[in-house]
């Protein structure tokens, strides 16, 4: 079972809310605009419970199976071919996952660039990224497991009713002057469109051993607890996001809520710079999982992994 973890449940709980939401958040009132506003916010909450139920039951059949790997239960269940199956889908779908992050803050930092350091043409986008990316996203991803970055976590996800209040209060400025506001209320045109973008914010079955793992006390009472409320607390700030969103855009929100705002607006960028905070602190926990099933599929026995890693996590837990 890997070292001991260091979460209790209220640790656990940031860790999977933390992995919950992600970038995905910020394209909800998108596809609120193509199910409709009741549809949607229905379906939010379908799919939420939908996803809770997945990964506590992901955990037991681990458990069952004396299996704390992704990897390692689909190998047990389903073949050496599901086994495989899974390894490449998790690889493939988590590096684009952990791309569209550094690409989104390639976005926002560049822009952001644009509108402060006009003269600093030496900062391009891919300057930006990388310097996010070393000096920020790289020294947390040494931790063996999600554990240590509950503290992080917490900080994530405080961030994010601060950036819903400020688009909130910024967003009918420009509403009434840019966007029209009609929107379908009960059902929208391309329901099954906007099922994909719901499903993919809520998205953490890559993560759910890796935050079980975290608990100090690895029981199925606790794992239920911690995603229960992990869950219900996504649905709310989901719900809340992508309702206040739609209302204020209504057919013309973008895909991505920030392009409806000027890069001129202080406000806004407050908020643009705590998303970019909030994704920079989830990247780790979409990290991970590709990390150990590369490890996995290596064979790469827990104890021969790098002690550099053991080095950094005592430093940074310090």
């Amino acid at each position: 079972m890997d070292v001991p973890g260091t979460n209790s449940v209220n640790g656990a709980v940031f860790n999977v809310l933390n992995s919950i939401i992600g970038s995905g958040i910020i394209g909800l009132p998108y596809a609120l605009s193509n199910a409709g506003m009741v549809t949607g916010l229905a379906m939010l909450v379908v799919v939420g419970l939908v996803s809770q139920f997945a990964i506590y039951t992901l955990v037991l059949t681990g458990k069952r199976v004396s299996a704390m790997h992704y990897s390692e239960v689909a190998h047990i269940t389903l073949g050496t071919l599901g086994y495989q199956a899974l390894s490449a889908s998790i690889i493939v779908s988590l590096v684009g996952v952990v791309t569209t992050y550094l690409v989104i803050l390639g976005d926002i930092s560049s822009s952001l660039r644009q509108t402060y350091l006009p003269a600093q043409e030496w900062l391009t986008r891919t300057v930006s990224i990388a310097i996010v990316a070393y000096a920020f996203v790289l020294p947390l991803l040494f931790f063996r497991h999600s554990g240590p970055m509950a503290k992080y976590s917490v900080v994530s996800v405080a961030a994010l009713p601060i950036i819903l209040l400020i688009i909130a209060i910024r967003a009918p400025v420009y509403a009434s002057v840019t966007t029209a506001t009609d929107y379908p209320v009960v059902l929208g045109p391309h329901v099954f469109r906007a099922l994909g973008v719901l499903c993919f914010s809520y998205c953490s079955a890559h993560a759910a051993f890796q935050n079980f793992l975290g608990l100090r006390e690895r029981t199925m009472k606790n794992w239920k607890r911690a995603t229960t409320i992990a869950t219900w607390i996504a649905i709310a700030l989901c719900c809340a996001f992508a309702a206040i969103g739609l209302a204020s855009f209504g057919s013309g929100v973008q895909a991505n809520i920030f392009l409806n705002f000027p890069t001129t607006d202080a406000y806004v960028n407050i908020a643009r710079v705590l998303f970019c905070l909030t994704l920079v602190l989830t990247f780790p926990l979409s990290f991970y999982p590709i990390r150990d099933t590369f490890t996995h599929l290596l064979h790469i026995h827990s104890q021969q992994r790098m002690v550099s890693g053991r080095v950094l996590e005592s430093l940074l837990t310090e």
